[in-house]
């Protein structure tokens, strides 16, 4: 599942995570063409469903509660059609 963190215990990385998972879920726009499907984000749920994990996983992820794997990583990336480092802190602000 992922490293459990204390509220207090999330750091700069952890933070940047969790808005990005929330900022591409909510601001997901599929491809199909259907425009009741399209032109909304996802739910946490539907998220969580399209990628292979319980529910509530992606709301801790959100919250900072659990880190998601490497695999977990690949796999929102992958769905949600956006690079893999975009879910990281970009090297300038890893060293500030």
């Amino acid at each position: 599942m992922g490293r459990v963190l204390s509220c207090c215990g999330m750091n700069k990385l952890q933070r940047h995570l969790s808005r990005k998972i929330r900022e591409f879920r909510t601001g997901f726009r599929c491809k199909c063409g259907v425009p009741s499907c399209c032109n909304h984000g996802l739910s946490q749920g539907e998220l969580a469903r399209a990628i292979g994990v319980a529910p509530n996983t992606v709301s801790r992820w959100e919250t900072g509660t659990y880190w998601p794997t490497a695999y977990d990583i690949f796999n929102l990336a992958e769905y949600l059609q956006v690079p893999v480092s975009d879910f990281f802190l970009p090297q300038k602000e890893i060293k500030n």
